[in-house]
């Protein structure tokens, strides 16, 4: 699922806001509004139309998909004969007052479709939105609205927001058409990599892939030794992020579908009262469990960080783009001349217990590259793995011609925080990421802690 991006909000009154962003290349503008009351006066119902007005001609300027939506304190009732049931909507009962006309004028003037009346599927008299204190009369005043381009998934409404007290919330899924965007391609994840054992406790599936890989390779090389270590880690072992989610209860469950659906003041109250009490008593109980869980185990320590964490996220202020460059440059000024080649090599022929010392020194529960090599899967390479790629290594020690893809570097400059915690905590959280900065580290590093300088 995309994320939205260019993200701005509005409020023209106390009556009317807007909200736009876009999705990939879509722009939209949601706008929401809150007619005045029948105890005002007929002049502020025109200015409130006239400022609707100009908000969606300068939406519409900009291209933007606009949806409306909000109490608009007008009955629009039944669809009447000549009224087409695409525009205006057939759900709704009751008769037609004066504001329901206006409304309905606009409506069709602008173009757009009543689209919480578009559905045949619940009864009539379900479709009110608002129960009158005065009289318990139930009538229709809040409406979403969109252009004619949009297509209704689904309507209904409900009490999924626990506020107010004579209005239901209403729901609409609208699609538009057009075309998909393609995917964006993202690499896999190996981390907390741990391969699949047999019967006698060892990786024989993962090596006998990686062999098979190996033996089918044509030219044995960095890049190919790459995929064929990550795909025999991708088929044979099981990876993933450890995280500790609270799931609630069936009972809580059933007592949030329950509040939603009722109908009653009253019991709504009383439900809202049991699941905040239910919750809070199971949130407890699974804190304790979790953390007495984790303290039996040492490499679950920092799990227990995220339990005390509220819902949310930071937000952050996104520094400019020049400032690194600036930093940068005032890092690498000056003409520096390239470094004297030697006229012979001086070292030794790498050994194999030099390989397996180093790859014993690799940390594990380490993020991967961009391919998602980590070091579990160098610690359970078979043997002819490990000679293929100490060949590879002597071959560019000897012949000091380094691997394009060793010469790739992923970098992600620190964003600027409101709060010093927050710039803690980030720096935390990548603190296990600043290891595998530079392009596959795994299979640089050694070779460079012999041969020091080949490696720029």
């Amino acid at each position: 699922m995309q994320q939205m991006s260019e993200v701005t909000f509005h409020a023209y009154s106390s009556r009317i806001c807007l909200l736009q962003f876009a999705v990939g290349n879509s722009k939209f503008s949601f706008i929401s509004c809150y007619f005045p009351t029948s105890w005002d006066d007929d002049g502020e119902i025109e200015v409130m139309y006239d400022l609707l007005q100009l908000i969606v001609e300068s939406a519409r300027n900009t291209g933007s998909k606009i949806v409306v939506g909000g109490d608009f304190n007008a009955c629009i009732g039944g669809l009447r004969v000549e009224e087409d049931a695409a525009g205006v909507g057939e759900w709704g009962s009751g008769p037609r007052n004066t504001r329901g006309d206006a409304m309905v004028s606009w409506v069709l003037g602008n173009g757009f479709n009543v689209c919480s009346r578009q559905t045949s599927l619940h009864p009539a008299h379900e479709s009110w939105t608002c129960q009158r204190s005065m009289d318990g009369a139930r009538v229709q005043l809040d409406y979403i609205l969109a252009d004619g381009h949009v297509t209704v998934q689904q309507v209904w409404h409900d009490y999924i927001i626990p506020i107010g007290l004579d209005h239901r919330c209403v729901h609409c899924i609208l699609q538009w058409s057009g075309t998909r965007p393609p995917p964006k391609h993202r690499g896999v994840n190996l981390k907390n990599w741990a391969p699949k054992l047999d019967e006698n406790g060892s990786a024989t599936s993962f090596c006998n892939c990686v062999m098979e890989q190996l033996a089918r390779m044509q030219e044995v090389s960095c890049q190919s030794l790459e995929k064929c270590l990550v795909q025999a880690g991708k088929l044979h072992g099981t990876y993933g992020s450890k995280k500790l989610v609270f799931r609630p209860s069936e009972d809580l469950l059933r007592l949030r579908r329950r509040r939603r659906t009722a109908s009653d003041l009253v019991e709504r109250k009383q439900l809202s009262f049991q699941i905040r009490k239910l919750h809070r008593q199971e949130l407890r109980t699974w804190r304790s469990a979790s953390r007495r869980l984790c303290l039996n185990n040492s490499s679950s320590w920092n799990l227990m960080r995220g339990m005390l964490q509220p819902t949310g996220r930071h937000v952050v202020e996104q520094s400019h783009p020049n400032n690194f460059a600036d930093l940068l440059e005032n890092i690498f000024s000056g003409n520096l001349g390239r470094p004297m080649d030697r006229p012979m090599l001086t070292e030794a022929p790498w050994s194999m217990n030099e390989l397996r010392v180093a790859i014993r020194r690799a940390k594990n529960n380490r993020t991967g590259d961009d391919l998602g090599l980590v070091a579990e899967l160098l610690k359970h390479a078979p043997e002819g793995y490990l000679e293929a790629l100490l060949d590879v290594f002597r071959h560019a020690l000897s012949t000091r011609q380094i691997p394009t893809s060793w010469q790739t570097t992923i970098f992600k400059p620190y964003t600027s925080f409101r709060s010093a915690c927050a710039r803690k905590e980030a720096v935390r959280r990548q603190r296990g990421a600043t290891q595998q900065l530079f392009h596959l580290q795994r299979f640089s590093r050694p070779l460079c802690s012999i041969h020091k300088g080949t490696k720029k």
